[in-house]
């Protein structure tokens, strides 16, 4: 069963009920970071939980407007990327999901280089629905877990 989410880009960072963001920094270059944000096929291998993630039939060049599809942990999203600000901001708000956490989301991924690689910023903004106020309050722990896995996944991935 599908659930359908309010249609918003980048202001509902201003606008959402709730907003998180977790920080972690890594000694990948921005480039391979950047990268390998960008590219959903390569998701399964380095970020938690993600079976598959794609752009859909939409064709290179991506850019704003591009659909995106992931299957995570066994729920299914659609969503369109709202930002692409290469080797800056990258993002998307979701469309409609398997899964009720939100009456409207939208995720941003931030990158900055470093003297000792990159710092990467991962902002949720949502207006979380009824049933899910509380358990919502544990995202940025869930979110701080999940970046520190993906990026030690993604610096053991670019070792060899």
């Amino acid at each position: 069963m599908w659930f359908r989410m309010k249609k918003v880009g980048l202001e509902f960072l201003d606008e959402a009920r709730n907003k998180y963001i977790v920080e972690k920094e890594t000694t990948l270059p921005i480039e391979t970071v950047w990268d390998a944000f960008i590219s959903p096929e390569t998701w399964s291998d380095w970020f938690p939980g993600v079976k598959s993630a794609s752009y859909g039939d939409d064709q290179a060049p991506y850019g704003v407007g591009t659909f995106r599809e992931s299957n995570v942990s066994g729920f299914l999203w659609h969503e369109t990327i709202c930002v692409w600000e290469e080797y800056k901001r990258w993002g998307y708000s979701i469309d409609q999901a398997t899964f009720p956490i939100s009456t409207a989301q939208v995720e941003i991924t931030e990158f900055e280089k470093t003297n000792s690689g990159t710092k990467v910023r991962w902002i949720i903004a949502l207006n979380p629905r009824f049933y899910m106020r509380t358990p919502t309050k544990l995202l940025p722990r869930q979110m701080d877990k999940l970046l520190t896995r993906a990026l030690e996944n993604l610096e053991q991935l670019n070792k060899h």
